[in-house]
């Protein structure tokens, strides 16, 4: 388990969060019909009376209740008031994950955030946000629904030491925010699909990862205090030998999404953040 983030610095986190996931609004996940791999998705119901679009079934008026729920058409056939319910639609489950992993503290300039707080940025508007709407949150690896407070608050530096042995139930749609530098992590998708829950792959990469904007001799110092310093001659042709490297990179993280039927996201970490949780949310909710 790594050390918890700087608390001032999630708060701060979380109250950008906040305010972001308010002017995206209330964000309704889809809910499937069958946790098969590949099954349609659609209503998810349980058979009780509440909120929700379909009919149920009729019922007696009860004392105190207003006249302006009666049935009339159902009604005329009785001598008795009679209320048309219906099925209530039983709320979707989102689980998060944020990526622990030291390569995720990466921030090439002053003014950008690392990766790590980009992503909980991310995946905290979009946990409030679904809360919002009345669907349930928790952090990937909790059995139980959480507020989206303590959802993030998980986020913030706590691993889950095996993504592919988490508990699944139906209903359930993950979000991994990850640089997936670990293939580990690539590697749990299949695990977690098969099961039959969709997801999204946010692949969160600093600006200078994606461009390699670096020129002359460069040293490379590797997140882990326990790496060697590098020095490159960061010319022309070391740029490109590393932007083939990084688009292969891109390409299997794509791929492993595609194959199991999940959306996948590149989100820089300099994107306007309206703009980058519109585009999440949408991916979010995709197929």
């Amino acid at each position: 388990m790594s050390t918890p983030a700087d608390p001032g610095r999630q708060h701060r986190l979380w109250a950008r969060a906040e305010a972001a996931a308010a002017v995206l609004g209330p964000l309704a996940l889809p809910r499937p019909q069958g946790r098969r791999r590949g099954g349609q998705e659609g209503i998810h119901r349980s058979r009780v009376a509440g909120e929700g679009r379909d009919f149920w079934q009729f019922r007696p008026l009860e004392p105190g209740e207003s006249r302006e729920q009666v049935d009339w058409r159902r009604s005329a056939r009785s001598d008795a008031l009679y209320v048309r319910t219906h099925e209530r639609e039983q709320p979707a489950r989102l689980l998060l994950w944020v990526d622990p992993s030291p390569s995720m503290a990466y921030a090439s300039a002053p003014g950008l955030p690392t990766k790590a707080d980009h992503a909980r940025l991310l995946a905290g508007a979009l946990c409030a946000a679904v809360a919002r709407a009345g669907e349930r949150v928790a952090a990937l690896g909790e059995a139980r629904a959480a507020s989206p407070r303590l959802v993030f608050e998980h986020l913030s530096g706590v691993a889950v030491p095996d993504l592919r042995r988490v508990p699944l139930a139906a209903g359930d749609r993950l979000l991994l925010a990850s640089d997936f530098l670990d293939p580990a992590v690539t590697d749990a998708v299949a695990a977690l699909a098969v099961r039959g829950a969709p997801g999204l792959l946010l692949q969160v990469a600093d600006p200078a990862e994606i461009s390699f904007p670096f020129t002359g001799r460069v040293a490379l110092h590797d997140l882990d205090p326990t790496a060697t310093e590098r020095v490159v001659d960061a010319g022309p042709e070391a740029r490109a030998r590393y932007l083939a490297v990084w688009q292969a990179h891109l390409d299997r993280v794509a791929a492993a999404a595609r194959a199991v039927g999940w959306q996948w996201r590149l989100e820089a970490t300099d994107r306007p953040l309206s703009r980058a949780l519109a585009d999440a949310a949408r991916a979010l909710v995709g197929p």
